[in-house]
């Protein structure tokens, strides 16, 4: 199997801004569980919109990632929290 081409992948320059989108139910406590996440951070977090029937919402989260390491990190911590069904 060939490896993938990492040519077609951007180039990312750090430190830098990053958004993750989090789609999730219980706007209250997805917003605790961030809080939590992203204790000793600067961040902005900011509610994006609500599913037809009202089950899921989203919130658009900007902070500053200083290494790939980081922002993989981050990632992996929003996924962790249990209201949340994906981070994009």
């Amino acid at each position: 199997m060939d490896k993938p081409d990492e040519s077609n992948s951007p180039e990312i320059q750090y430190p830098c801004q990053w958004g993750y989108s989090i789609i999730g139910s219980g706007p209250e406590l997805m917003q605790a569980a961030i809080l939590a996440v992203m204790a000793g951070r600067t961040y902005d977090l900011k509610f994006a919109n609500r599913s037809g029937k009202g089950h899921y919402c989203s919130f658009h989260m900007e902070t500053r990632v200083e290494t790939e390491t980081d922002r993989n990190h981050l990632y992996d911590e929003l996924k962790k929290i249990p209201n949340v069904r994906m981070v994009l």
